[in-house]
């Protein structure tokens, strides 16, 4: 990959395409400099945006989680049609008793703990509890931040419970 991008670059440069500027002339080492300066200024605005969503996310996703339990976190998140956006998502399917982690989100996205159920009169059997890995948190929230979740019709706009905080997006 280094080597094509290297190629790359050199036909850029004896193409003409990519030109340094002449420092000699005061004007145009002047454009360059203001140049580089936005597009410095703009990626630090990038960096200040993700860094704040990555601390968000630390605080919001914890070892274990169902999905439902991580977008109750959400501010108006519909907490009870999250399940069916998965499953829209080929992430769930719906089980006899549960959901289940389909092959292509599982150890991608989510995993499943298994836990056995022994009523008393009826025969035991073993319910599946699908379990958020980190990347589905990161994948949640980048949807929660587009509005690509199922939403509350009651919900304010903002993504954030706390009034006083709200995330860059």
């Amino acid at each position: 990959r280094v080597a094509v991008r290297w190629r790359q670059l050199e036909t850029k440069f004896s193409s003409g395409t990519l030109q340094l500027p002449d420092f000699t002339d005061p004007a145009e080492a002047a454009i360059a400099w203001a140049t580089q300066y936005r597009e410095k200024q703009a990626l630090s605005l990038i960096n200040k945006q993700q860094e704040a969503e990555i601390n968000q996310l630390h605080t919001l996703f914890n070892e274990g989680m169902t999905p439902s339990q991580f977008v109750k976190k959400l501010n108006g998140v519909n907490c009870q049609k999250i399940n069916e956006f998965l499953m829209d998502k080929n992430w769930l399917r719906s089980g006899k008793h549960d959901w289940r982690v389909t092959s292509y989100a599982r150890d991608r996205y989510l995993t499943e703990k298994k836990t056995q159920i022994i009523p008393e009169d009826k025969p035991s059997f073993i319910k599946y509890q699908p379990t958020l890995l980190r990347a589905a948190a990161v994948r949640l929230f980048s949807l929660y931040t587009k509005g690509k979740l199922p939403m509350k019709k009651s919900w304010d706009g903002l993504f954030t419970h706390d009034k006083s905080i709200e995330v860059a997006v």
